[in-house]
Order: structure tokens, then C-alpha cells, then sequence
């Protein structure tokens, strides 16, 4: 997708800057992971085997991940943007792995 759409696609889902919630900047981030998404196997993984709301919520709770995406996305840096997203996305699924796992521990009685 060429640069100016996604600048444009992006300003439609932020709005005025002056009533740009954190909630509209969550739904940046998750833009941003959705286009991932339909070019990376690894990422598609993630939202076939987790709700879009799970991650949302994932997402809503790293406020200074997100601010620091927006602030890029101000900048113009949409390039770091998607390399960065990619790799928390990665990271998340790393860690939901984990619990999953921990969980399966405790559930099994194998926990020390």
C-alpha cells in the first residue's frame, strides 16, 4: 500500500489531533498489526490463535508502547513503526506461549 494511504487511512482512524483519545491510538496500533498481519504467516498466526479484542486489550495496557507509536506516527517514522509492532507482536506471542505452558503446569500438577 503506497505511503499517503496509510498516512490517510491512519488520520481517518485518529481524527482531529485535538480529540485523538488513547483508545484512537490503540486502534493505530492494531491498523498497524492487521497489515502485518496479511503479509507475515507469523503474525496471522497470532490473530487466527488470539481474539482481535485479546489483543486489544494486550495492546491497551502497554500505554507507553502505543504512545511511543503514535509519536512515531507524527514523526513520519510509519517504516519503524512496522518493524516495531512486528516485533512486539512476536514478543507477545512469546509470552502468551509461556503462560499457556504455566498454566498447563499448574493444571498438571508438574509446577516445583
Amino acid at each position: 500500500m503506497p505511503y499517503k494511504d496509510l498516512r490517510t487511512i491512519s488520520e481517518g482512524i485518529l481524527g482531529e489531533s485535538s480529540s485523538t483519545t488513547f483508545e484512537k491510538k490503540v486502534l493505530l496500533v492494531m491498523y498497524y498489526s492487521e497489515l502485518l498481519a496479511l503479509n507475515f504467516k507469523e503474525i496471522d498466526a497470532i490473530f487466527q490463535t488470539n481474539t482481535r479484542e485479546r489483543l486489544f486489550n494486550i495492546f491497551y495496557l502497554d500505554a507507553s508502547f502505543v504512545e511511543h507509536v503514535y509519536v512515531l506516527f507524527l514523526n513520519s517514522g510509519i517504516n519503524n513503526i512496522m518493524s516495531e509492532i512486528f516485533d512486539r507482536l512476536i514478543r507477545i506471542q512469546e509470552l502468551l506461549h509461556q503462560r499457556k505452558l504455566l498454566k498447563s503446569c499448574k493444571t498438571t500438577k508438574f509446577v516445583q
